[in-house]
């Protein structure tokens, strides 16, 4: 579903949720899903060649 996103969009989205997910204690289910959120992330970013700041 990140695929659908607009690179400058999923940038924005992925940063919100990595900034909410690091200021609050979070369950392992939820870390294992902002973990495939990253991969998917990096994958996009690898095969659009962006780079990530």
């Amino acid at each position: 579903m990140l695929d659908l996103y607009e690179f400058a969009d999923l940038k924005i989205l992925v940063e919100t949720i990595f900034h909410k997910i690091m200021h609050k204690k979070t369950d392992e289910y939820s870390m294992q899903l902002v973990a495939q959120i990253a991969l998917k992330y990096l994958k996009i970013c690898f095969k659009n060649q962006n780079t990530i700041n």
